[in-house]
């Protein structure tokens, strides 16, 4: 199984394990891509997320400084109408955590 295959089947199991605390509400799911990438390193994970009926969004954070990242994606999370689910690659987590 290649990585990207296998962090596409962690994302998605654990996104599943999560939806069963919001009961009704399905959570929009919000994805913030790592250093060096942008919201396109998660083409492969969106489609088969959005197959299993949740709303997907990959943040495409501009990369210019911490703060202007950080703005990006909270402007993303404030945008969904309802409850989300920050999933972030481990490189981005510095600028996910701030906001959990």
């Amino acid at each position: 199984m290649s990585a990207k295959k296998a962090i596409a089947v962690a994302a998605i199991s654990m996104v599943g394990m999560v939806v069963s605390a919001f009961a009704q509400d399905t959570p929009t799911i919000v994805l913030v891509h790592g250093a060096w990438a942008n919201g396109s390193s998660w083409a492969k994970v969106v489609p088969l997320l959005e197959a299993r009926g949740f709303d997907v969004v990959a943040v495409h954070n501009p990369l210019p400084s911490f703060k202007a990242d950080l703005e990006a994606t909270r402007r993303v999370i404030n945008d969904q109408p309802g409850h989300v689910i920050l999933v972030g690659h481990f490189s981005s987590w510095p600028r996910a955590k701030p906001l959990v």
